[in-house]
C-alpha cells in the first residue's frame, strides 16, 4: 500500500500515463487498417511460411535479418496482432526513451519536453509510425542499450560481480538483437563505440599517452563488440544447421549491398556513399577536437545525431519510415536546444533547423493529407459513416480491388490448391490464406536476375498452381501459360485457371 500510496503522488507516474494514453490513442486506428501496405505483406507471408515450416532465406526469402519476420510468425502473421505487438513495443520504447532522457539532462523540464515531442510523432503516421516495420521493433533494444551504456559509462565505481563489464556485455547484445531486425542498427553500435573513445580520450592524444588511454577503454570495446556480435554468431550457426546459411548471408550481407548501391552512384559506384562517409568521418573528427570544451551529454547527442543522419540516408531513398531511426536523437538534440546555454545552445538550434530542412527536402513522399484526414477516416468508418471500399480507399486506391480478388480466391480454392500472383501486392497471399510456390513473394524479386526468374518457372512447374492471377502495370507475363485459359477478370486483374 505504501508504494502504491508513493506511485499515486508522482508527477512523473501520471505525466507517463497520460503520455502512453495519448500514443495508445494516435495508434489505435492502425490496428484495424486493411492489408494494403507491400512491405508489410511480405513480413506477413514470411511469418506464414515460417509457421508452416518453410525455412527462412531457403525455401521463404526477403532481404532482411530473421528476427522481424520470426515476430510475424510469432503472432499468426496476422496484421492486427502485429499492429498490437508494435503498438506494446511502442508505448515501452517511450519508457526507454524517457529513462534514457533523465540520464542526460538535468531539468525534469526538458525530459518532458523531448519525451513528449517523441511520443507525438512516433505515434502519429506522418513517419509511418503505424505500421510494423523493422524500424518500430528496432528502436526498443536500441534505447535500451543507449541507456544501459550511459548508466555504466558515467558511474564511477561499480565493483560488484565485475557488473561494468556485464553492462557493457548487455549493451552489446541488445544491439546486436537490434541487428537481427535490420542491418542498419550497425551505426547505433558505431556511435556507441565513437562515443566511448572520445570521451575516454580526454587528453590530447600523442603516441606516449595513446597506449595508456586505449587499454583504459579496450575492456570496455571488447565487451560491447562481444555483445554485439553474439546474436549474429548464433543466427550463422542456426542458419548453418538447417542448411540456409548461404542464402542466410547472401539476403543480409550481399543484397544489402546492391540495395545500397542502386541510388549511391555518383561518378563511381557508392560514390555518394563515400562522399556521406567521409562527411561523417569530418563530423566525428571536429567532435573529438572539442571534447574538453562539451559535456559527455553533448557528446551523446552529437555523435548520435550524426550516426543516425548518415543512418537515414544510407540507402538514399525517401521512405518516410526510415525516419523513425533519426526521431530519438533528433528529439535529444532538441532537448540541448532548451537546455544548453549560449553558444553551445545556438549550435544545437543551428544543427537542429539544418537537419529538419535536409529531412523536409530528401524524404518527400510526405502524405499531410492522409496525416490530417487519418483520424477521420477512421471515425467516419467505425461509426458507419463511411463505406469499406471507402475506407480502403483512402490507404490505397488499389486496395479494395486487391481485397476483392484475394477473397474470391479464398472461396474458390481448396485449401491444399495453390496460386501464383504475378505482381508486387504479396498482401493478396496472406488475404487468401496461400504461400507462394517458391521462394519469392513480389514480381521485382522474382525479377532481380535470370536465375531468379528460372528458379521461379521450375517452381510454377513443380507445384502447378491452379490458378495464376497477373496484376496490372507489370508487363508480359514472362513465362508459357499453355495449360491454363482466362477465367474471368476482376476490375484489370486477369486470372487464369489450370485447365489440367
Amino acid at each position: 500500500m505504501k508504494n502504491l500510496s508513493k506511485l499515486e503522488k508522482c508527477k512523473e507516474f501520471w505525466y507517463l500515463l497520460f503520455i502512453i494514453c495519448l500514443f495508445f490513442f494516435l495508434r489505435l486506428p492502425s490496428l484495424i487498417e486493411p492489408y494494403w501496405y507491400g512491405d508489410e505483406g511480405i513480413y506477413e507471408v514470411l511469418g506464414a511460411g515460417i509457421s508452416q515450416g518453410r525455412i527462412l532465406y531457403a525455401e521463404i526469402w526477403d532481404n532482411k535479418p530473421p528476427l522481424l519476420y520470426i515476430f510475424y510468425a510469432l503472432v499468426g502473421a496476422d496484421q492486427f496482432n502485429i499492429r498490437l505487438l508494435s503498438l506494446l513495443t511502442g508505448i515501452a520504447t517511450i519508457l526507454s526513451f524517457f529513462s534514457l532522457s533523465q540520464k542526460l539532462f538535468k531539468r525534469t523540464f526538458t525530459t518532458l519536453i523531448v519525451t513528449t515531442v517523441f511520443a507525438i510523432v512516433f505515434g502519429l503516421p506522418i513517419i509511418e509510425g503505424n505500421i510494423a516495420n523493422a524500424e518500430n521493433f528496432m528502436l526498443l533494444p536500441i534505447l535500451l542499450s543507449f541507456s544501459v551504456f550511459v548508466s555504466f559509462f558515467t558511474q564511477k565505481k561499480i565493483s560488484y560481480l565485475n557488473s561494468k563489464k556485464l553492462g557493457y556485455l548487455f549493451s552489446g547484445f541488445l544491439l546486436g538483437f537490434a541487428f537481427l531486425i535490420k542491418t542498419v542498427a550497425l551505426f547505433d553500435f558505431a556511435a556507441i563505440i565513437f562515443i566511448a573513445i572520445i570521451a575516454t580520450f580526454n587528453e590530447q592524444l600523442s603516441i606516449k599517452r595513446f597506449l595508456p588511454q586505449f587499454r583504459k577503454i579496450s575492456q570496455e570495446l571488447l565487451y560491447l563488440t562481444l555483445g554485439f556480435v553474439s546474436p549474429l554468431l548464433i543466427s550463422l550457426l542456426y542458419f548453418l544447421s538447417v542448411g540456409a546459411l548461404t542464402q542466410y548471408i547472401d539476403a543480409i550481407f550481399l543484397s544489402t549491398v546492391g540495395y545500397v548501391g542502386f541510388n549511391n552512384t555518383f561518378f563511381i559506384p557508392q560514390g555518394l556513399l563515400i562522399s556521406k562517409v567521409i562527411l561523417l568521418i569530418l563530423f566525428i573528427s571536429i567532435l573529438y577536437l572539442v571534447r574538453k570544451k562539451i559535456s559527455f551529454t553533448y557528446l551523446f547527442i552529437f555523435v548520435w545525431v550524426g550516426f543516425s543522419v548518415f543512418n537515414s540516408f544510407f540507402s538514399h531513398r525517401p521512405y518516410t519510415h526510415y525516419l523513425i531511426i533519426l526521431l530519438p536523437s533528433l528529439c535529444l538534440l532538441l532537448g540541448l536546444c532548451l537546455e544548453e546555454l549560449q553558444r553551445k545552445r545556438l549550435i544545437a538550434i543551428g544543427s537542429f533547423i539544418f537537419i529538419l530542412f535536409l529531412v523536409l527536402n530528401f524524404f518527400n513522399r510526405w502524405s499531410y493529407t492522409k496525416t490530417v484526414m487519418y483520424y477521420p477516416n477512421f471515425a467516419l468508418f467505425v461509426t458507419n459513416k463511411k463505406s469499406l471500399h471507402d475506407y480502403q480507399s483512402f490507404f490505397d486506391r488499389r486496395t479494395p480491388r486487391d481485397t476483392e480478388v484475394a477473397l474470391y480466391v479464398k472461396n474458390h480454392l481448396a485449401k491444399n490448391a495453390h496460386v501464383f500472383y504475378w505482381g508486387n501486392s504479396a498482401q493478396m497471399y496472406r488475404l487468401s490464406n496461400k504461400l507462394p510456390p517458391g521462394r519469392f513473394t513480389v514480381a521485382y524479386h522474382i525479377k532481380t536476375n535470370e536465375n531468379t526468374l528460372e528458379e521461379t518457372y521450375d517452381d510454377l512447374l513443380r507445384v502447378n498452381p491452379e490458378y495464376i492471377i497477373v496484376l496490372p502495370d507489370m508487363g508480359a507475363f514472362p513465362y508459357p501459360m499453355y495449360n491454363y485459359v482466362h477465367k474471368l477478370t476482376i476490375q484489370d486483374i486477369e486470372i487464369y485457371e489450370r485447365i489440367y
